[in-house]
């Protein structure tokens, strides 16, 4: 279950992360047509401009935060593959030992019974 929501989160970290770098992307791209036609900026240009690269460093941190929460919902991913592979392990080689267990019950209960069929025979 731990596994699954970290699973959860990171699809959710990754789905925020790739929108934030989007809309960075289109400020940035905004930004830059607006400083190739600078020499034809009207007044509204000069304003939208002003508000495009205020909002940019807004944008840049916000961006550092996503980046960092979807590489601690990364490493949580990890680390819960990590457990649960090795509780599987566990698992696995617990169920040898019972298995091997069983094998050797089984094996020294025919030899046993050959053993009283033997010895009821003679």
């Amino acid at each position: 279950k731990e596994f699954e929501t970290a699973r959860k989160c990171l699809a959710t970290a990754k789905r925020a992360y790739e929108e934030i770098i989007a809309g960075r992307s289109a400020t940035q791209r905004e930004i830059n047509e607006l400083l190739q036609r600078k020499h034809q900026w009207s007044g509204d240009d000069v304003i939208r401009f002003t508000q495009l690269y205020k909002n940019e460093h807004t944008n840049e941190q916000i961006e550092s935060a996503a980046r960092e929460e979807f590489q601690k919902c990364e490493q949580k991913v990890e680390q819960g593959y990590t457990e649960l592979t090795r509780s599987i392990m566990l698992r696995y080689h617990e169920e040898q030992i019972w298995s091997d267990k069983i094998r050797s019950a089984s094996t020294y209960g025919t030899v046993a019974l050959m053993m009283l069929n033997v010895i009821s025979f003679i």
